[in-house]
């Protein structure tokens, strides 16, 4: 099996260090528009990012519902991201 790591040109970043600067901490409204894809992040360059605003969740027809639970999910990976940041 290959690591899906392996076939990146840029590394993955270390998801308990998200900064915009250093000491610079990403808030989760931040990592919200991240994940979703609405703003480019300069460690994943936006040709290796997934765009999840757009992929999470299209097969629920309803727009109004799918767009609300897409953003429950994506509200909740950020939030874990800003759980797990390193306090250094």
């Amino acid at each position: 099996m290959t690591c899906r790591t392996a076939l990146l040109v840029a590394a993955p970043p270390d998801l308990t260090r998200l900064e915009k600067r250093p000491g610079e901490r990403l808030s989760a409204d931040e990592l919200v528009g991240v994940i979703d894809g609405r703003r480019a992040f300069r460690a994943h360059p936006v040709s290796e990012m997934p765009v999840w605003g757009s992929d999470l969740l299209r097969e629920i027809p309803d727009w109004e519902q799918r767009e609300r639970a897409r953003l429950r999910i994506i509200q909740s990976l950020a939030e874990y991201l800003v759980s797990i940041q390193r306090r250094e």
